[in-house]
């Protein structure tokens, strides 16, 4: 999605962390990265950035650029959180040794409460129940929320709002299967992965509701923006 976002909003600007940016002592990494972003050149006025950003840097880079405006993908918690402990337990993850010797199985990790609610965590407040108050202030404060579910069909309408729409290339940066990552699913593991990312769960559940009750006129508005065009 970044190639189309590139594409659709230049100049752009992935925000990631260097070891520069986590040596600061004032600061965590990812702040100084915002900043290093968007100090780099004056002269730049990005058209978009992406980034997993949590709530504190989206309100970092909004006090700068007032005219941004959010947007992001869900996916599925238990899926997320398989696709998690299987990337952490491979080399491109920077301390997949680490991981792989602190959690023994996928058990270990679902377990421990820092790995999970990590998507509520991130645009939410993972402290605070996603309760209906909470909820209507994540959606107020998106500009659209989709899910990688039905990833065609919501990049074409994010991406329709802003001109022509565009389908998502395919991924290309996926997980290698091997044996240190396995996972067997079982129907006790995913009642325990979702019982442990509840408010991921509710948070999902709830963006998914709107997206559904939505869907004809997303589809009619997608054909509509692309009959424009050719």
């Amino acid at each position: 999605m970044t190639r189309e976002l590139a594409a659709l909003l230049p100049p752009y600007a992935n925000i990631y962390t260097t070891k520069e940016d986590a040596d600061k002592d004032d600061t965590d990494a990812l702040t100084a990265a915002v900043d290093r972003i968007l100090d780099a050149d004056p002269e730049i006025r990005h058209g978009s950035f992406s980034g997993h950003l949590r709530l504190r840097h989206l309100r970092q880079v909004i006090a700068r650029r007032p005219d941004m405006r959010y947007f992001t993908i869900l996916r599925d918690p238990v899926a997320r959180v398989v696709s998690e402990y299987r990337y952490t337990r491979t080399p491109k993850h920077p301390n997949y040794k680490d991981y792989i010797e602190k959690y023994a199985s996928i058990e270990d990790f679902v377990a421990d409460p820092m790995q999970c609610n990590k998507m509520w965590g991130f645009i939410g407040n993972r402290s605070a129940a996603p309760d209906e108050t909470k909820l209507q202030q994540v959606f107020n404060r998106y500009a659209f929320i989709g899910l990688l579910e039905t990833l065609d069909r919501d990049f074409q309408f994010f991406t329709g709002l802003l001109g022509c729409p565009k389908k998502p290339k395919a991924r290309s940066n996926t997980t290698a299967a091997a044996t240190e990552n396995e996972v067997v699913m079982t129907d006790e593991l995913h009642a325990e992965i979702s019982a442990k990312n509840q408010y991921d769960v509710v948070l999902y559940d709830a963006v998914k509701a709107v997206l559904d009750a939505r869907a004809d006129e997303m589809e009619t508005f997608i054909e509509e923006r692309r009959a424009a065009f050719f």
